[in-house]
């Protein structure tokens, strides 16, 4: 098969670089010359030069990464999945790396009063949370880091207008682009905490 007749122009204008003495390199669909097979590609073309440089042919490698693509596809639609289940969750996620907030859903930006994602992202996890709770945040991520399963764990958290609520979370070990991370599901306690600090208040004023 004379490569110059193949149907994607591509190829052609990568073997015509070859033949200018250029190493060549395309990415993407190949339509079979008969048309009825369609295959994804990753080719080279290099020159193949004389003892004076002059280009006499070129040499091609061609891989099918046709599978391969295949897979990142339904990868990808896996993570899309999962984030679109992330975002519309009751619960209250959020992903952390280093100590700092990378992937908060809604739920987590309205918890803590903010208006948009950006406003927590890229934040260090502890400028949220109460000071007194900082020890107890790093050994359990440290614990968690190394595949500790924990219990919830309950933290004062500082909202955007300075107030404090109360998040129930339970952390576990996960894998965020490649990294090792932590992601956590939280319930807002706060209303909980607030009705039982008033109960207790009340039983306290009915035996005095």
């Amino acid at each position: 098969l004379a490569i110059r007749t193949l149907p994607d122009q591509n190829i052609v204008a990568c073997l015509d670089r070859a033949l200018m003495g250029e190493v060549a390199r395309y990415e993407g669909i190949y339509h079979s010359a008969t048309g009825q097979r369609t295959t994804e590609v990753r080719l080279i073309f290099a020159p193949m030069l004389d003892p004076r440089g002059a280009v006499t042919g070129v040499v091609g490698i061609v891989a099918d990464i046709t599978a391969h693509k295949e897979a990142q596809r339904a990868l990808q639609a896996s993570l899309d999945a999962l984030h679109r289940v992330i975002e519309h969750a009751p619960d209250a996620i959020s992903v952390q790396h280093d100590g700092r907030f990378v992937l908060v859903n809604s739920r987590m930006v309205e918890t803590l009063g903010y208006d948009r994602a950006e406003e927590i992202l890229d934040h260090a996890v502890t400028e949220f949370v109460h000071p007194d709770e900082h020890d107890v945040l790093h050994d359990r991520l440290h614990e968690i880091g190394l595949g500790s399963s924990l219990r919830p764990q309950e933290y004062r958290l500082r909202r955007k207008d300075g107030s404090w609520g109360r998040l129930e979370v339970k952390s576990i070990a996960f894998e965020h682009d490649g990294k090792p991370s932590v992601l956590g599901f939280g319930r807002d306690v706060s209303e909980r905490r607030e009705l039982e600090a008033r109960l207790a208040e009340a039983d306290r004023t009915a035996s005095v």
